[in-house]
């Protein structure tokens, strides 16, 4: 049990020290960052591919048996992006939150 659940659960209203929260948060924000940039190559490998393979089926007039899972892929793709562009707004906000503590 960390320190913060053994808090709350003893007190449910005593507060986390301010210096706790912020050692959680800078925690926070850095495995963001590592977490995006860990997806990000491999992400970009897969929706560049997955283009690449749609158009070259395309050209080749294969069907839709073979462009619908390309297309499949590719839609996957773009919702994983999306959502490490959350990620990222998410770690922003983490960053603002820790700036205007400090002033």
């Amino acid at each position: 049990m960390t320190r913060s659940t053994e808090v709350e659960a003893t007190n449910p209203k005593e507060s986390i020290p301010d210096g706790e929260v912020a050692e959680l948060l800078a925690a926070i924000r850095t495995n963001i960052s590592k977490v995006h940039h860990e997806l990000s190559n491999p992400l970009s490998i897969i929706c560049g591919n997955s283009e690449l393979l749609i158009t070259l089926a395309q050209l080749m007039e294969l069907g839709d048996d073979i462009i619908q899972p390309l297309k499949d892929i590719e839609l996957a793709g773009q919702q994983m992006a999306d959502s490490m562009h959350k990620l990222i707004v998410l770690r922003e906000m983490i960053s603002r939150h820790q700036k205007g503590k400090k002033q």
